[in-house]
This record gives structure tokens, sequence and C-alpha cells, in this order.
């Protein structure tokens, strides 16, 4: 199935690459027309099916990675480059092709009558079979297929707001409010989760810190400096490098703190604009299947003071339940408890930094550091004076 995604992928990146360029060329000349038909064709309006088509090709054009959508995106740019090069390399295979068939004839050209009596070898011996990888089971391509054919309702959330806002039709409405409210779902989720559960995971982290700088200072005290330095030294000294500069910035409490403070802010104002932006379109989309006029700038207002606002809302119970959620989520994870969920961890991960950073700065290893340090820069010199030679 992953394959089969793949593929899709690559043939939409390739058909949207040629109709970006054959428009931006003139080569094709797209008129309002198609779309127009298309769209009474679907019996929808125009912005819905151009966003809905927008859907359909971003879900298969971004494939199931984090980068495959960058990928795409860069392919449809310098579609005519890749069409070039991929043009002047089956024209260098054609050649090379061609080049080998004169050679077979040339070959069977030169062999008159000639016929070579060969012993008859023995057949060698079967060679050991390994194991062939195991082939998914039903349960999961049927999964996987799941999740290819449902990749547009789990993704690209913005979409799904601007096609709410321009959507006319009750039943498209209906889907956008349902996509979107499992979105906000699904962070909410997230972010309780990041908030509850964090210290398995950061303790996880300090003690991957512990392991990676105890096996640094292990391998560095083990070094004496009769010793060659090999690329796992090497390896190792980098590591104790890079831990000694993060760890010695950790345990400076004022600049920690001040630091804290300022990416703290930043980090809890994304958070809080991001989820309010979500509210305010789930209930704009509840107002308007229920039929009830509230305009998205009134909605968007009152998510993002909802503290304040919260009254403001229209009096239907799903919007009171959702809004009650919403305040709830404000008051209980507000910018107080935010901070002292940070400072707390904070205080844990600088604990653990100064633990560290002492191993790090203690005199006799400091010592050795050093002397590796100068031997691997030697050895780096003279290794650059034998490549430009």
């Amino acid at each position: 199935m992953a394959a089969l995604s793949e593929s899709i992928r690559k043939i939409t990146t390739f058909l949207v690459a040629v109709l970006f360029w054959s428009r931006a060329l003139f080569i094709l000349n797209m008129q309002s027309s198609f779309v127009t038909r298309c769209a009474d064709y679907l019996r929808l309006t125009v912005s819905e099916t151009i966003l809905l088509a927008l859907l359909v090709i971003f879900s298969f054009a971004s494939g199931s990675g984090f980068w495959k959508p960058f990928r795409s995106l860069l392919y449809i740019c310098a579609f005519p480059f890749v069409l070039f090069w991929k043009l002047l390399y089956w024209f260098f295979r054609a050649l090379g092709a061609l080049n080998t068939w004169f050679k077979a004839q040339a070959a069977y050209q030169s062999v008159d009558t000639l016929v070579v009596q060969q012993k008859e070898l023995p057949a060698p011996p079967p060679a050991p079979t390994t194991a062939a990888p195991a082939t998914p089971g039903a349960k999961e391509r049927t999964k996987e297929f799941l999740n290819f054919l449902l990749r547009p309702f789990r993704r690209f959330t913005f979409l799904w707001c601007i096609l709410l806002l321009s959507a006319t039709h009750i039943q498209i409405v209906w889907v956008c409010l349902i996509v979107l409210m499992l979105h906000l779902t699904r962070r909410i989720f997230v972010l309780l989760k990041v908030m509850l559960f964090f210290d398995p995971y950061m303790k996880r982290g300090i003690d991957g810190m512990f392991n990676i700088v105890g096996n640094a200072v292990a391998a560095i005290d083990a070094f004496t400096p009769n010793t060659t330095p090999s690329q796992e030294l090497k390896n190792r000294w980098n590591e104790a490098k890079t831990w000694k500069m993060i760890t010695g910035f950790l345990r400076d409490e004022y600049l920690v703190s001040r630091w804290a403070w300022v990416l703290g802010a930043v980090s809890f104002g994304v958070i809080y604009v991001y989820i309010a932006l979500l509210f305010s379109f789930t209930y704009f989309g509840i107002a308007k299947v229920s039929g009830i006029p509230y305009p998205w700038p009134d909605s968007l207002v009152a998510s993002l003071f909802i503290p304040l606002f919260a009254k403001e809302l229209p009096k239907t119970n799903l919007l009171r339940v959702l809004g009650g959620i919403h305040f709830s989520l404000a008051v209980i994870f507000g910018i107080g408890t935010f901070f002292g969920f940070l400072q707390r961890r904070l205080f844990a991960i600088r604990a653990a930094a100064t633990v560290v950073n002492d191993k790090l700065i203690d005199k006799i290893f400091e010592e050795k550091f050093l002397i590796l340090g100068k031997k691997l820069e030697v050895s780096a010199a003279s290794q650059n004076r034998h490549q430009f030679k």
C-alpha cells in the first residue's frame, strides 16, 4: 500500500506540474468555464469545487511523510529543469543501448561456423535460501488502504476551515464541521497529553543525555597521549564538546530564566491563538448548520477572549457545551499554569544539566579533552595536506 501511495503521489505531482507550467507558458488556456461546468456537474458552487479539488490534490501529492510535500512542491516549481534532465538522461541511455546493440551485432558477424564444444559442467550447488520478508497481512493492508482514503480528512485543517466559510450546501457544511471538530479534539488531546504526561518523556530524554555523556566521558578518560585517535573517539569528543556548551548554558540560572520567559510567552501565545482559531471556526460551523446568523469575525473575537465573551455565544446547547470546554481549557491551562509547568520542568532539566556539566568541566577530564582536541586538529590538518597533494 505504501508503494501504491507513493505511485499516486508521483503521478499527481507530475500532472499538477504539467498543468501548472502549461498554463504558465500559455500552452493550455483553461478558462473559468471549465471549473463552472465541473461545479454544475457536481451541483456545487465554484469555490466549493476548487477547495475540494485542492484537498484531493494536496492529499495525493503530499504522500505520507513529513518532507514529501516539500519535495512535491520543489518538483512542481523546477519541473522544466527536471524534464530537461530526464530527457537528457534517457537520450544518453538510448545511445548506450544502441552502442551495446552494435557491439552484439559485430560479435555475431565475426563468428562463422566455428563451434566450440564445451564440457558439461556440473550444476552449481543451490544457493542457501533466505527467509522471504514477511508480507503484510490482510488486516495491515486494509488499515493502510483506509489511512490512504482518509488522508484528506486527517490533514489540511485550514483548507477545511476555508471550505466551511465558503460552503453553501448543508451537507458540505456538516462534513467540514465534523472534520474540524475531530481535528480540534485531536489537538486538545495532544495538548493534555503533553501537559499531564510530559514527565516520562523528560525522564527518558535526561537518561539519554546521561548515557551519551557517560559514554563520551568514558572514551576520553581511556584515551592516552600515545594512542592514535580513531573516528569513534572523534565522534565522542564532538559529543562531549556539544553537551559541554549546552549544559554550560543550562546551568546559568539567570540566562535560562530570561529565555524561558521569552520562549514560554511566545509558545503560549501561539498555542492559545491556534486553539482559539479552531474554536472560532467550530462556533461558526455550529451556528451555520443551526441556521443562526453568526459572522465568523464575531466568532473569532469571542473565541480569542473567551473568558470575557463566553456569554456572547449564540444560545444553543451545543455551543454552550463547546464554549464551556473552551472556557475551562483557557482557565485551567492559563498562562500561570503554563509557566508553572515550564518552570518545574526547567528546574529538573537544569539540575540534570548541572550534574552533567560538573563531569565535563572536571580538571582531569578537561586536560585529556584539550590534548585530544589538539591531536584531532593535527590529524585533520595532515589529512588536508595529503588531499591537496
